[in-house]
């Protein structure tokens, strides 16, 4: 390395400026030593003077931009769970905290040899989560509830990135991760009617024509398999057609991956939405929507390839604004399916005083995407804390 100069500081605080920019504004895949030199306006040769691999700037990138912040808003130790989640959900600086820790989620995909940066800023919301919530060596529903708030904060900021539209959710999940009352555990059966909720269509391929269902199923395959974005030569190679065959059926390769996305979510939200429908109607509602999402989460873990396949798309999308609207449009839809189920529980005098439905059916949808990061990134949870805690969550739920 060249002798270190008040100019040469300069320039390096510069260049991470720009690849701090690059990573929030277009994902860590679009964080390269080349493009770096591009927005930086300097040479290729300068960005190699002072970083010898993506994976060191990425490194020095998060140790000088990312860990700042998480100081920042650690600064307050005696604050208030309600608070705590505030400040990363809805402040500027919890906003730059979220979509860092977002991409240090999906780059220890990637490197696995920083995946420690990732684990290290999951752990730090974890201490967060445990004001309130109880003391690390508590009960399993205590420490699956910080594994909850953890992934509904992740998922927050994941969605958001894509552009969807959330009420506030602070206060609620400071609610619903309180320890409930016996009292509020006495019920055994709800009267909510469900026999005419909207729900999500079983998903099919029914519009299209064999061969452009095929061509679909070998897409989502090839990403489930091999993990990033699929080549159309791969495609056509398997499927045995030429590339005419494809593009009389899907006009663009963005048009075939939006295909794969929206069979992808419609799958996991019809799976969901059918066993809230089925457990709310049960003798034992709270136990069995808490077994219902247990048995969903379990599946983002064993189901390694569709958990790959919306994780990939959603990377693509960061850089792709149709594929992004595609995202937020299915996301936005089911999340109104969901809140339309807790206004069933609002309408039927259930619902707990304080909790809009819109609020419930968010906190649905945040963290499974949040939860989908973290198991990608080789983090997860004890499924039988995971349940104890959604019994908690769920006993919440419910009007005393």
């Amino acid at each position: 390395m060249a002798r270190r100069t008040r100019r040469f500081d300069d320039t390096t605080e510069h260049l991470r400026d720009a690849a701090a920019t690059v990573l929030v504004t277009r994902g860590v895949r679009a964080v390269t030593l080349e493009l770096l030199a591009e927005h930086g306006y300097a040479s290729v040769g300068s960005v190699y003077e002072r970083w010898s691999s993506r994976a060191a700037l990425l490194d020095d990138v998060v140790r000088t931009r990312c860990d700042p912040l998480w100081s920042d808003i650690e600064r307050d130790p005696s604050a208030s769970l309600v608070a705590r989640l505030a400040t990363l959900m809805d402040s500027t600086e919890g906003e730059a905290v979220g979509t860092f820790l977002v991409e240090l989620l999906h780059l220890a995909r990637d490197l696995p040899e920083l995946a420690h940066h990732a684990h290290r800023g999951v752990q730090r919301l974890l201490q967060w989560c445990a004001v309130e919530v109880g003391a690390p060596s508590g009960e399993p529903a205590e420490r699956g509830t910080r594994w909850w708030l953890a992934a509904t904060v992740v998922g927050h900021a994941q969605l958001r990135l894509g552009g969807a539209q959330m009420p506030q959710l602070a206060p609620s999940m400071a609610h619903l991760a309180s320890p409930p009352s016996r009292a509020r555990q006495s019920a055994t059966v709800l009267d909510v009617p469900t026999s005419d909720l909207p729900r999500t269509q079983m998903p099919d391929l029914d519009y299209l024509d064999i061969m452009g269902a095929q061509l679909v199923g070998i897409t989502r395959d090839l990403m489930g398999d091999k993990g990033g974005e699929p080549g159309i030569r791969d495609v056509l190679d398997l499927a045995g057609v030429a590339a005419g065959t494809l593009y009389r059926r899907f006009s663009s390769k963005r048009a075939l991956l939006e295909q794969v996305l929206r069979h992808e979510l419609r799958t996991a939200s019809y799976d969901w939405v059918q066993g809230m429908l089925d457990a709310v109607s049960s003798d034992d509602p709270v136990g069995a929507l808490a077994r219902v999402f247990r048995l969903r989460f379990e599946n983002l873990t064993s189901d390694a390839a569709a958990r790959q396949v919306i994780l990939e798309l959603t990377v693509q999308a960061r850089t792709d604004e149709a594929l992004r609207q595609t995202v937020i449009a299915q996301v936005e839809h089911v999340a109104g399916i969901r809140a339309a189920f807790f206004h069933r529980f609002a309408d039927a005098g259930v619902l707990a005083e304080g909790l809009s439905p819109e609020a419930c059916g968010w906190l649905v949808q945040c963290p499974a995407a949040g939860y989908r990061l973290l198991v990608g990134a080789g983090l997860g949870v004890d499924a039988d804390e995971l349940e104890a805690a959604l019994g908690r969550v769920f006993w919440n739920v419910i009007a005393p």
